[in-house]
């Protein structure tokens, strides 16, 4: 089986899905607003604190599988960061997300005062090429000691003034490491004329809310094992996600999903299908012993298991370097 199960055709499924997921999440169907409470109370836990004489913030976030930021943007608002990264597959929920962070809310910024980046790629893809830069052995331009990069192209939403990066290695931009951070360039090595903002060697926070279980168990292993690379010392990596009970083989998985969804009333049967098709056709959700084994053996340190839908098949985990 490929590691990478989302096709063009699952995700143009997806895309067409997004109103009726949009339900399932609105009518609490899988739980969502038990697990938003759970991710409330850790998330600000895991963040470093910022430096008690300077006052600058120093954690870096990035959210795997972003789609539109439903359940973490009210939460990201206030956090005290130094940037954030939404990757996800599907380009067209890149703009949703950028706006929904940037919703005006009472007390709070228009926008984050921190920077935000908007990369289209697949979350393994994107994993491992993260973690290639970072160890110097891309095979873009700039490959002398000291100065790793690869190309990128760039879009700007002039709604938002947030950038949208898809990585690709063709385009006009690129990203260099430089003394432990990375500057966007062009491919001249000026300035692009967007504001920079640097990304970190490393990050503090990776979260990724319902995206591993498109890939295999073999590709939640290397993206687990890329992501701890990528994680500075004492960071950590918040999944939600669905899991297998132990022992549960992937058609009865499968069975007591649809069964589940008979009781969803709120959809149309259109909508229904829908979201059976692309459950069939792209979740492959893990046992639970098999994900903690894998994050272990990835070099996780620790493995908690923070909570638990009634159905037994949603939950949080947090793994900590």
């Amino acid at each position: 089986m490929s590691h990478q199960n989302v096709t063009p055709s699952s995700l143009q499924l997806f895309e067409h899905a997004w109103q009726a997921y949009r339900k399932l999440v609105d009518n609490d169907y899988m739980e969502h607003s038990a697990l938003t409470t759970a991710i409330a109370l850790i998330l600000p836990t895991l963040l470093p604190s910022p430096c008690p004489v300077t006052g600058k913030k120093g954690a870096w976030m990035a959210d795997l599988g972003c789609g539109d930021l439903g359940l973490l943007a009210p939460m990201l608002r206030p956090l005290p960061l130094a940037g954030f990264i939404g990757v996800d597959a599907t380009a067209e929920v890149l703009p949703l997300a950028a706006r929904r962070l940037n919703a005006r809310a009472e007390s709070l910024q228009a926008r984050p005062p921190w920077p935000c980046e908007w990369v289209c790629a697949d979350l393994l893809e994107w994993s491992e090429k993260r973690r290639d830069v970072m160890r110097g052995i891309s095979g873009g331009v700039g490959d002398a000691p000291g100065r790793v990069s690869f190309l990128l192209t760039k879009e700007e939403d002039g709604r938002t003034g947030h950038r949208h990066v898809e990585g690709k290695a063709e385009g006009r931009e690129t990203v260099a490491e430089e003394d432990g951070c990375a500057v966007r360039k062009d491919a001249g090595g000026e300035c692009s004329g967007l504001p920079l903002s640097p990304v970190p060697r490393y990050l503090n926070v990776v979260s990724s809310l319902f995206a591993l279980h498109h890939l295999s168990d073999s590709g939640k292993q290397r993206a687990l094992t890329a992501l701890r690379a990528c994680v500075a010392p004492g960071g950590s990596m918040l999944v939600a996600d669905i899991f297998r009970q132990d022992g549960e083989g992937r058609e009865l998985y499968l069975e007591r999903y649809e069964a589940r969804s008979r009781e969803w009333t709120a959809l149309t049967e259109e909508e229904r299908g829908l979201i059976t098709e692309h459950v069939r056709s792209s979740d492959f959700p893990s046992e639970r012993s098999a994900f903690e084994r894998m994050a272990k053996e990835a070099g996780w340190a620790q493995v908690r298991w923070l909570w638990e839908a009634s159905h037994a098949a949603e939950a949080l985990v947090l793994l900590q370097c």
